[in-house]
């Protein structure tokens, strides 16, 4: 983070090793490397001797490191909000398709009264799945590989394996995402369908 950067480039101004940086604020030399090498984070106290030793304030030592955080708390809240929806709507697909099996041919439903429920929790799914698009498009997420570095609060590499393919031809993974998805669902309703007959 930012300030492991600000430390070595303040220390390094002032012609300091991290010997001596560790004897001026009373810690060990192994601490201060940890710290620019962004192992660990100093405690308040050592925050405040740093700011005192190198004329700065404490907030202007963390200040990249304040709005880094922040944007890594967004990004975890926005992943595990993609994540609640995506369980949700599997839940509610494979419930859709278990229903409508159930309907059909175990309580009696009929016809008509099954494939209405379906819809609605093929509707429901649909619709939570939308939202996880939403998120993902707002944050320009395309791949799994961005969603997990997301996920981590990590720099976003766009141009990753299977990042081009993926941004160039965004209606061919959905068709392709579609094809599949279509064929899982028909299988686990015909397994189903065979399992209660």
């Amino acid at each position: 983070m930012e300030l492991a950067l600000q430390i070595r480039r303040l220390r390094n101004e002032r012609n300091l090793s991290q010997d001596d940086l560790a004897q001026r604020i009373y810690v060990s030399r192994q601490t201060v490397s940890n710290w620019e090498r962004d192992k660990t984070y100093p405690d308040v106290h050592s925050l405040l001797l740093l700011s005192e030793l190198f004329d700065t304030t404490v907030d202007e030592l963390i200040k990249g490191d304040i709005m880094t955080m922040e944007d890594m708390l967004e990004n975890k809240e926005a992943y595990r909000r993609m994540t609640t929806l995506m369980s949700v709507a599997v839940i509610f697909a494979l419930g859709g398709v278990a229903l409508l099996a159930l309907g059909l041919y175990r309580l009696g439903w009929g016809t008509v009264p099954s494939y209405i429920i379906f819809a609605l929790m093929g509707g429901i799914s649909f619709t939570l799945m939308h939202q996880v698009e939403l998120i993902k498009r707002k944050h320009d997420l395309v791949t799994y590989r961005e969603i997990l570095a997301f996920s981590k609060g990590e720099p976003i590499d766009r141009s990753g394996p299977g990042a081009s393919f993926t941004r160039l031809h965004p209606l061919a993974i959905r068709v392709i995402y579609a094809v599949v998805s279509t064929i899982v669902g028909v299988a686990v309703a015909l397994l189903l369908i065979l399992l209660l007959r």
